[in-house]
């Protein structure tokens, strides 16, 4: 299996075998550098080829021929083979050795630590860390002596955190149960409190429902004597006398009035009803009748005309201005009070402005509170209930209107409200040409009520008119005078009756029998929401006491126009 042979330049098989490599593989041979490859020669044998080139030597330059020698890898790569085999065989041994002293070591060391981690495991199981205890075996190494001993320092520790944390638990429980109780007693109070206020609101309105009705029924019957005096009186002084009697009249009915609205507030019936008027012409119509009475308390009223429209309901705007405007006029000593409107971006801002004491700055919310007055600020005779800014505040969240004020001490106030302007292609507001008067000559109405003073008052009053009044204190009298007189044009009655008799439901039987089918006007003390209500509700046209008479006329001649 050894051969040798010698090339030449160009891979000719100069000395040895001319077959043993073949032509291709003795010219790649030829060109190869000194050391040797793994080949295959032509037959299919593997062989190791070493070479190594003739240079020459002792000035002499060699022939440059190559020296081959061949032999088999397999006889060449024997004792490769053989070391090979010897070098697994000692690292099999040599890792055995090392498993064997791994699981030795092992053994020595995790033993104890599943021992440890046993009893680890026992801690989360146990009730109560005091009193655990970890045991480690004797035989183990330090390190796990150390670790034994680490876990132990650490599962006391968590033992007194454990006891700590019972305390603290215990004591926020009590804390707890002292902290409920207390608020329980709280919320006791806090309901009875609750139960006591709404107990006093409805004993309040219970009161105010029932003195109004009994104030009302005089002051009604007063006002309509009051009437009849002032047409039949002679004279300078007796006239001057009738009108301020009339005119502390009206301040009681304005009184009266501002409960009403309250009321009718409380009721929920007052709805808003927007539509578009020029805002100019209200105010000019209501300021006509608030210059003779700032020129009585020596001040000045101005207006500024306005042409701008607005979207809203004129009689609950009307209601805000007169309201806001009387508290200007009461509360300003000297000096004016100017009535105006200015336009802001899409809003018409009405403003009432007084040169009064001004509003400080902590009271500029309870203002508008029901029932609050400032009896210091007030000039003149303090009339009133306190009520007039907290009806405007309710009706200008009834339209959806900001209402908003802004003082200076000494300075004076300054009350705004902001109304929505008309879209420009809504058509113009005509003005409304006045009804024409209705004359009582001839006409015959029906008048009952259970208090013979107002009876006696309004049939004067209507007397006067010119027309012919069938009198009744009773229900069955004003039955009896239906039937004995079938051309009754209207009937004036009240809504409270003797014994318990109501003129809603008299209007209704009369109807029903076929008795009377004319006009009814209902005249009333009773101003508590749920009568309200249920006027509102009939269709029935009513008015509460005590009536203006200017007013009571008007809603006469409307229903007999």
């Amino acid at each position: 299996d050894l051969e040798v042979i010698v090339l030449d330049r160009e891979g000719r098989v100069v000395i040895g075998d001319p077959n043993h490599l073949g032509g291709e593989l003795a010219r790649r041979t030829a060109e190869r550098s000194d050391g040797f490859a793994i080949d295959t020669l032509p037959d299919g044998r593997t062989m190791v080829i070493g070479t190594s080139r003739a240079s020459g030597g002792r000035g002499i330059d060699g022939l440059g021929w190559q020296i081959v020698v061949t032999s088999s890898a397999d006889i060449a790569f024997a004792p490769v083979r053989e070391l090979r085999r010897q070098i697994i065989a000692a690292g099999g041994i040599v890792g055995l050795m090392v498993l064997a002293a791994g699981w030795w070591v092992a053994g020595r060391i995790a033993s104890p630590l599943q021992a440890i981690a046993a009893r680890a495991d026992r801690v989360g199981l146990a009730e109560a860390l005091d009193g655990v205890v970890i045991e480690v075996p004797k035989n183990s190494s330090k390190e796990v002596v150390s670790l034994g001993a680490s876990l132990q320092g650490m599962i006391d520790r968590l033992a007194d955190n454990e006891e700590a944390l019972k305390h603290l638990a215990n004591t926020l429980e009590h804390r707890v149960a002292v902290r409920t109780a207390e608020l329980e007693t709280a919320n006791r109070a806090l309901s009875q409190a609750r139960d006591d206020a709404v107990a006093a609101t409805a004993a309040k309105s219970r009161f105010l429902a029932a003195a109004s009705h009994d104030l009302r029924q005089p002051l009604h019957a007063l006002s309509l004597f009051a009437n009849a005096l002032a047409r039949r009186v002679q004279g300078e002084e007796p006239r001057r006398l009738v009108a301020n009697m009339e005119t502390t009249l009206g301040s009681l009915q304005d009184m009266f009035n501002a409960l009403l609205d309250v009321s009718r507030l409380d009721a929920g019936i007052v709805e808003a009803e927007p539509r578009t008027f020029v805002i100019g012409d209200l105010l000019a119509r209501v300021s006509a009748g608030f210059r003779a009475q700032a020129a009585a308390h020596g001040l000045e009223f101005h207006l500024v005309p306005s042409r701008l429209a607005v979207v809203s309901d004129p009689i609950l705007v009307e209601t805000i201005l007169r309201n806001v405007v009387t508290n200007a006029l009461k509360f300003t000593p000297s000096g004016k009070v100017l009535v105006g409107v200015r336009r802001r971006g899409d809003a018409a801002i009405l403003e009432v402005h007084d040169t009064g004491p001004g509003v400080a700055e902590e009271d500029r919310e309870r203002v508008f509170e029901e029932f609050e007055r400032s009896k210091q600020a007030a000039h003149g005779q303090n009339d009133g209930l306190g009520l007039g800014l907290s009806i405007v505040r309710r009706l200008c969240n009834l339209l959806g209107h900001r209402i908003s004020l802004t003082s200076r001490r000494g300075r004076g106030t300054v009350f705004r409200v902001e109304l929505p302007l008309a879209p420009r292609d809504l058509p113009s507001v005509e003005t409304p040409v006045a009804e024409p008067a209705v004359s009582l000559d001839g006409r015959r109405i029906l008048i009952l009520d259970d208090e013979p003073m107002i009876v006696e008052a309004l049939a004067g009053m209507l007397r006067d008119d010119g027309a012919t009044v069938i009198a009744a204190t009773s229900s069955e009298e004003a039955s009896a005078a239906l039937s004995a007189a079938a051309d009754i044009d209207l009937a004036v009655i009240d809504l409270q009756l003797e014994r318990g008799n109501d003129g809603l439901e008299l209007i209704d039987r009369w109807r029903r029998d076929g008795a009377f089918n004319r006009p009814a006007l209902i005249v009333t003390g009773a101003t508590d929401p749920g009568t309200l209500a249920r006027l509102q509700a009939s269709g029935v046209t009513w008015l509460t006491k005590p009536v203006a008479v200017p007013v009571l006329r008007a809603a006469v001649a409307r229903l007999m126009a």
